[in-house]
């Protein structure tokens, strides 16, 4: 499937899911988390547009936060703020929950 912008994805979802993410480091982090992939290439309007792989054995469990995910692409994650990650390197991720408000 070909990746969405990140303004047509606002436009057309009528649910947007925060998550926040807790790292190993014991780091916080807060966003909003798509279930499709995200172009990166065009305006991203101010936003850090990220990539999180699932477990190779469980979809539903999320392990870590990387530039670019080709196997087991579980998400785009969208935050305010960039991260200090290496386009070679991953954060992983201890736990995670929902904003449903």
């Amino acid at each position: 499937m070909k990746p969405i912008t990140l303004q047509r994805y606002l436009q057309e979802e009528d649910f947007i899911e925060k998550i926040f993410i807790q790292l190993e480091d014991g780091v916080i982090i807060e966003g909003i988390l798509s279930d499709v992939r995200l172009d990166k290439s065009k305006d991203n309007l101010d936003k850090y547009i990220y990539e999180i792989r699932h477990d190779d054995h469980d979809p539903g469990i999320l392990c870590t936060i990387e530039h670019n995910v080709l196997a087991n692409f579980a998400g785009s994650l969208i935050l305010n703020e960039p991260l200090e990650i290496e386009e070679d390197e991953f954060l992983d991720i201890k736990d995670w929950s929902y904003d449903y408000g």
